[in-house]
């Protein structure tokens, strides 16, 4: 998971949830899958994005905008609410 690069787009009117989904796709690919997920914000972004380099960086992100943190546990990834 460490080694994990993401390269993608993501056109105008993506949501958080729609680059937590993109970068699940890379993790997925190295044998990762989804655990616990908190309520992504519903913030529509008017520009799309590019996606690119290390995708733990990129998760960091992710976690940043929904106020949370992230690990993996047992080759889940894990995403808990700061007020949790």
């Amino acid at each position: 998971f460490a080694t994990s690069i993401t390269s993608q787009t993501l056109a105008a009117g993506y949501t958080v949830a729609d680059v937590n989904r993109a970068l699940m796709k890379d993790f997925e690919a190295k044998g990762a899958t989804e655990g616990l997920t908190p309520e992504m914000p519903v913030t529509v972004f008017p520009r799309g994005r590019v996606l690119f380099g290390m995708t733990r960086h990129l998760m960091d992100n992710v976690a940043g905008q929904c106020g949370a943190s992230w690990q993996f546990v047992d080759g889940q990834r894990q995403m808990v609410a700061n007020n949790e």
